[in-house]
């Protein structure tokens, strides 16, 4: 008996906040139609917001000093095609912690998009953002 509630206690713990239809990948990993379309986000995110993320915050990368500025989160989109709610795994920025205001940068485009329908009801794991390698 007592297996037997540890085992529904560990059920609703995994499952809770996330539909049973929901997919859950690393964005390299994801299948080629979804890849596709995620790595089209990501390239306009780059092009359109990183930049400008760094510049507003007048961070500059250089192997002298400050050599990586990235986020690794998750996110979760809906089956509205909303992100319902991310996670934070890890950021970093010159070295330390990133500020809550780069952050907030960084994760604005991709909280205020419609995601198509092939993302829809996934979970996707991505890093925002990228390091030198000196």
């Amino acid at each position: 008996m007592k297996a037997l509630l540890t085992f529904c206690l560990l059920t609703v713990i995994i499952s809770h906040g996330y539909p049973q239809d929901t997919l859950r990948y690393v964005d390299y990993k994801l299948p080629p139609e979804q890849f596709s379309v995620w790595d089209s986000i990501q390239e306009n995110w780059f092009k359109e917001t990183y930049w400008n993320c760094l510049k507003a915050y007048k961070l500059k990368m250089t192997c002298a000093g400050c050599h990586s500025i990235f986020a690794r989160v998750q996110f979760y989109i809906n089956s509205e095609g909303k992100i319902s709610q991310y996670k934070v795994i890890q950021s970093r920025s010159c070295g330390g912690e990133m500020s809550k205001e780069l952050l907030d940068c960084f994760l604005k485009p991709y909280l205020e998009i419609i995601f198509p329908a092939e993302l829809r009801n996934m979970e996707i794991e991505t890093r925002l953002g990228t390091g030198l390698s000196c």
